[in-house]
């Protein structure tokens, strides 16, 4: 980069959608930084040049002009280009040249990761993220498994055609926060992209909302969990899941909601490592869940209903097409074969953290 730079006589930057500089002559200002990335994503075409008190700079698209500029680079130089002398041209030319073949062969590392990602996605979201065949798809995937990990969930509303751009958004945003020897691990699962990765969530969702002005009539929407130990990275993953939910609900293109923004029992339940919850979940359960399997009699669901409707025999009723009689009796028998008595309020909290825990 600086050969190319002194060639050119100018300062030159490679740098992502999001703004991550994957090669600079000299670092810009914050401020300079986010003109050039929202210049990169509206222009109506590319070249193009912005100006920031004053001074000039150039703006490159890297790789096809048909490319989504929302998971691409650019190249952004110092000074007007109409202005340049020929050798200028020519040296920053080279520099897209050279960037889109580097940017062509980490492509290629990521899709030869790809499946192993969707693997360790594939454990964490079936509740196996403290196994250990989990921590082993994360090192092989370049991540240390050990310290706090971070997981995002991404999906663009209404656009499932646009998963794989949505991994692609997750890995670039999630490499400004993570080590450069410890990439994040973004995998799809479900319709909606997943990402892995040590890090500070607020830092990924700056990087994230730079998007923002490209996304016109769409709309991303964006979950994540706090830190947590290995051991709690399914819960961590229902957290990212449930902020997701609540991004949905915001107004914006590109909402992103954190798990420290959950102040439920969602954010206590992730916290709690995933073989803890389960076996919660079995102690308290299992009967219920074995009667329904032997007799296809519907407690769960009653259960479910009744406590989703605070108790109320006749809402239940209502919800599920029964006679009162009939939840009295379901709920009589959950009563009876799990021990605990439904009028009591400490047995109610037991039975939905189990719930909530399966």
């Amino acid at each position: 980069m600086a050969g190319i730079a002194a060639s050119a006589g100018r300062g030159c930057r490679v740098l992502t959608a999001t703004g991550r500089e994957v090669a600079a002559s000299a670092p810009v200002p914050l401020p300079v930084l986010e003109r050039m990335v929202t210049t990169f994503l509206t222009a109506v075409r590319l070249p193009a040049v912005t100006r920031v008190d004053g001074a000039a700079y150039s703006v490159f698209a890297v790789g096809p002009a048909s490319e989504q500029r929302m998971t691409s680079w650019f190249v952004a130089v110092d000074g007007a280009y109409p202005d340049w002398d020929a050798e200028t041209s020519d040296a920053v030319s080279g520099l897209v040249a050279i960037a889109a073949l580097d940017r062509a062969r980490r492509g290629e590392g990521l899709r030869v990761a790809r499946d192993i990602a969707d693997d360790a996605i594939e454990l964490i979201a079936t509740g196996g993220g403290d196994r250990p065949e989990t921590a082993v798809r994360l090192r092989q995937a370049g991540l240390d498994p050990t310290g706090p990990l971070v997981v995002a969930v991404a999906a663009f509303v209404d656009r499932p055609d646009l998963v794989e751009a949505a991994r692609a958004i997750l890995v670039d945003a999630a490499s400004h926060v993570t080590p450069g020897d410890h990439p994040p691990v973004v995998g799809v699962r479900d319709g909606v992209a997943v990402a892995v990765f040590p890090g500070d969530p607020a830092a990924f969702a700056v990087a994230l909302r730079r998007l923002e002005p490209a996304l016109g009539a769409l709309r991303l929407t964006v979950g994540t969990s706090v830190p947590y130990g290995p051991a709690a990275l399914s819960g961590a993953m229902q957290e990212a899941r449930h902020a997701r939910d609540l991004a949905r609900m915001r107004e914006g293109a590109l909402p992103v909601v954190t798990g420290a923004e959950l102040t439920s029992h969602v954010a206590l339940l992730a916290a709690v490592p995933d073989d803890m919850r389960r076996a919660f979940a079995a102690r308290v359960l299992a009967p219920v869940l074995d009667y329904d399997d032997r007799t296809g009699a519907g407690l769960m669901v009653t259960l479910e209903a009744f406590l989703d409707c605070s108790g109320s025999w006749s809402r239940v009723a209502e919800r599920l097409h029964l006679h009162v009689n009939t939840v009295r009796y379901r709920i009589g028998r959950v009563e009876e074969l799990t021990g605990r008595d439904l009028g009591r309020f400490a047995d109610r909290v037991d039975l939905f953290l189990a719930l909530r825990s399966l």
